[in-house]
């Protein structure tokens, strides 16, 4: 279910945002994605509380070295129930070999307005001006294989030691996330790599896969 913005009472930040930070490479080497956890945590929360509660998450992924180490890392800000963090950092540590703390204060004007509860339902931003509605069980995300020409891959394979397949994201991946994935696997620069609509625009960073799938009717 899409739902124009209007119809939701956001809640928009004003000043930084105290996170919980998790180190995404920690997360996905234990089988996890972000999306996953974030989402179960929204709806346990949710399910928790006397009364529905109404909140919004912001989102930023950077390179980080709070964990002593660099490390590719989200970090998660609230408004409107700042409890939700407690909740999420200890389910983020709940699984072994995780990295997550409470971490540094985000930019909202930086970050990307990404989640909102409200009325039991946990919504997601679907694209400018619209949100979707996930469902109760979190819809299987079809995951396809992308191959290149055999000589492109074995340039790249020997001087990264990249494997010639790689996986392609996942629908509910972000935009922001492939294109630094596409840099970083090919050895291209940052910010080289940009994603279109059929119109030729580029689609926000804050948009999905799936939400590029759907404008090219892929």
């Amino acid at each position: 279910m899409v739902l124009d913005e209007s119809k939701l009472h956001l809640k928009i930040a004003k000043s930084p945002l105290a996170t919980v930070e998790v180190d995404v490479d920690s997360l996905e080497a234990q089988g996890k994605t972000f999306p996953d956890v974030i989402y179960e945590s929204l709806v346990e929360y949710a399910e928790d509380q006397w009364e529905d509660p109404c909140f919004s998450v912001y989102t930023y992924f950077t390179q980080s070295v709070t964990f002593n180490e660099p490390t590719n890392s989200f970090f998660t800000g609230v408004v409107g129930e700042k409890g939700f963090l407690k909740s999420l950092l200890r389910n983020f540590s709940s699984i072994s070999g995780v990295q997550a703390r409470f971490s540094d204060y985000i930019d909202p004007k930086q970050s990307v307005l990404e989640y909102h509860v409200e009325s039991g339902y946990v919504w997601r931003r679907y694209e400018p001006g619209l949100w979707w509605r996930e469902d109760e069980e979190y819809p299987e995300q079809e995951e396809t294989e992308i191959e290149v020409d055999k000589n492109n891959v074995e340039k790249v394979a020997s001087s990264s030691g990249a494997a010639t397949r790689y996986r392609a994201a996942r629908n509910d991946a972000s935009i922001r996330s492939i294109k630094k994935t596409i840099e970083q696997v090919f050895g291209l620069p940052e910010g080289s790599v940009a994603l279109v609509k059929p119109d030729g625009g580029k689609i926000r960073a804050d948009a999905t896969v799936g939400t590029l799938r759907r404008n090219w009717e892929y």
